[in-house]
């Protein structure tokens, strides 16, 4: 599926874009730098594609709704988020922080068998994650987690703090970066 933006595309006015990531059915992801030269990843949602039920009572992405009150070390922060039109779709956007890693699957690709330290330092870094989704007062289901959803995050400077993020989910399984959050009621 070809991209909607290129190198040097700007959304918002603000974010510049320096090359694609990953892209599902319903979204983009570009790494891209904001108006102070800070590196970010940035999600391009097309409206057009969600169903009904990516869509709050408000008529808002429900995404954004979710991750806006999410603030947790092993989840991605949203800076920032709206709406765009390029030629002549609607989308909508959000900006994380870039992180800079690789998948769980790469890893285990390229290292094989984890030690039982490796192992362990993954799955608390993902427990916490999900134990704090599953705590909030409207609790939050993450529907995909696997090897190819986890990012092991190296920026940080902590030993590879785990980051839940979607990508490679096929449509046929609802899941996707978009349909990935849900309220569990």
């Amino acid at each position: 599926m070809p991209y909607t933006l290129i190198r040097g595309d700007t959304v918002a006015g603000k974010y510049q874009i320096l090359f694609p990531g990953d892209s599902t059915l319903l979204s983009e992801s570009y790494r891209a730098k904001d108006s102070t030269g800070e590196t970010v990843r940035l999600e391009l949602i097309n409206l057009s594609r969600l169903s009904s039920s990516g869509f709050d009572a408000q008529g808002d992405v429900l995404q954004i709704s979710l991750l806006s009150h999410i603030c947790q070390k092993n989840l991605p922060k949203l800076r920032a988020s709206g709406r765009v039109t390029i030629g002549g779709h609607q989308f909508a956007y959000l900006v994380f922080d870039f992180v800079s890693g690789e998948s769980l699957t790469d890893k285990m690709k390229r290292e094989g068998v984890f030690s039982l330290y490796s192992t362990v330092s993954i799955i608390t870094e993902l427990l916490e994650a999900v134990d704090y989704l599953h705590s909030l007062p409207d609790p939050i289901i993450h529907n995909s987690i696997c090897p190819d959803t986890v990012l092991l995050d190296y920026s940080s400077g902590q030993e590879k703090p785990v980051r839940p993020v979607a990508k490679g989910c096929q449509p046929a399984s609802n899941c996707g970066w978009v349909a990935n959050f849900q309220r569990s009621s």
